[in-house]
């Protein structure tokens, strides 16, 4: 019977938060909207816990947060993120990173993960630092967000790397 409801209950939860773009923006409007924009070859992928994207010592407080809202935790115990480590080969922004950064969207293109990551593929990113987490918001808690990892989903223009929208980004990166 748990099954059951556990099923019906995320089954309701993913119809109604369902991931929904509106069109993809431009080059120049998506450069503005974001906080990195960059060019890299994905040098690993695996799947991690929602918990495992925070900064180790937040993750208590961030668990208890959950459990205000939601009385169970068991399906955000599993890999329903994607984390991407990828080699940063340009970075068309002045935010400065380091060589290699960390990339996290959903695990599926119904919660906007960006699904197309391939080890040893070149993609253009465009990321942010937080993501909306969908059932709660735990980017209220301050120092949450581990360094150097951002996040992004399909509803931006994360794709594999063209040299045309790279050229239009060199130019954008020079004011």
């Amino acid at each position: 019977m748990k099954i059951i409801l556990f099923i019906l209950f995320i089954s309701s939860a993913l119809s109604t938060m369902a991931c929904r773009c509106h069109e993809i923006s431009s080059i120049e409007k998506s450069y503005s909207k974001t906080a990195v924009v960059g060019s890299g070859k994905v040098l690993s992928l695996e799947y991690v816990s929602i918990w495992s994207t925070m900064a180790p010592e937040k993750r208590t407080e961030a668990k208890e947060a959950f459990l205000e809202v939601h009385p169970h935790t068991e399906s955000l115990e599993t890999g329903i993120i994607q984390k991407v480590s990828l080699e940063f080969l340009k970075n068309y922004k002045e935010e400065k990173l380091t060589d290699t950064i960390v990339i996290y969207t959903p695990r599926g293109s119904a919660s906007c993960g960006f699904t197309s990551f391939k080890i040893g593929e070149n993609f253009i990113v465009y990321a942010n630092l937080h993501f909306s987490y969908g059932l709660f918001n735990p980017n209220k808690i301050k120092g949450i967000q581990q360094s150097n990892t951002y996040w992004t989903t399909h509803c931006t223009r994360t794709n594999y790397y063209h040299k045309e929208e790279a050229n239009t980004l060199e130019l954008l990166s020079q004011g």
